[in-house]
């Protein structure tokens, strides 16, 4: 004869099992037929990345739908903004101690996404003399990568 532990019990452990061993990445599943659900598949098969990054920086990542963030706007919407949150992921990114989020928002319609900037760069000569030097970068990501990019970027903001 089995015996089953009480439903309460259950409920119990999976609270003490949720705060002395939380889920650092939150990766929402949808069953739509999209490039929004493709993306979220694709990232669920890497999350394991994403959680030992997070588990390091002690930070929540979530990667949900783009238009999870329209559940909470009450009135009308601007049909563009509708349409590109319809068609993009967010990346919300928790300080576990602070409490500090910050979001982002990535299209899931594009493959690649390149990155250009500058630096100013403060060099200092033999003779003991400095300039500055401008240097410029420029790379190309595909979308694990920017979504990658976009947790790290976040993360350093919350701390």
């Amino acid at each position: 004869m089995k015996v089953s532990a009480p439903k309460f019990l259950k409920e119990t452990s999976s609270i003490v099992r949720d705060f002395y061993f939380p889920k650092f990445v939150n990766i929402a599943h949808s069953q739509k037929e999209d490039s929004v659900s493709d993306a979220l598949y694709n990232l669920s098969k890497s999350q394991d990345i994403f959680e030992s990054f997070a588990k390091d920086k002690r930070v929540f990542v979530s990667i949900d739908r783009g238009d999870s963030l329209l559940t909470s706007v009450s009135g009308d919407v601007n049909p563009k903004l509708k349409n590109l949150l319809d068609k993009s992921v967010v990346v919300r990114v928790t300080n576990g101690i602070t409490g500090k989020e910050k979001h982002s928002v990535i299209d899931t319609t594009k493959d690649t996404f390149v990155y250009s900037g500058e630096n100013l760069m403060t060099k200092k000569a033999p003779d003991g003399s400095t300039k500055q030097v401008k240097e410029t970068y420029s790379h190309e990501d595909n979308f694990l990568r920017a979504v990658y990019r976009a947790v790290s970027y976040l993360s350093n903001l919350v701390k």
